[in-house]
């Protein structure tokens, strides 16, 4: 992980998982700002996919959220 300290930003938040470039060229993503130095907090491609399988969770399509919903509510009559 990688935190880059320049401190002066403009405009809107960054969000979480865009492509960064770090100072020394290579592609890496931000995850996020240090709590105590405000700097940008950005991990490479290795990271990043080690990050994805331990945080990140998976939506299932609408259709198969709503016969899920139906079956629950049905099934418990």
């Amino acid at each position: 992980m990688l935190v880059s300290h320049e401190t002066e930003y403009r405009g809107k938040r960054q969000r979480v998982g865009t492509p960064v470039f770090s100072e020394t060229g290579r592609l890496n993503f931000f995850i996020g700002y240090c709590p105590d130095c405000k700097g940008k907090c950005t991990v490479d491609s290795d990271e990043a996919r080690k990050l994805m399988k331990m945080f990140g969770k998976t939506r299932s399509k609408p259709g198969q959220r709503f016969a899920i919903r139906v079956l629950r509510k049905y099934a418990n009559t």
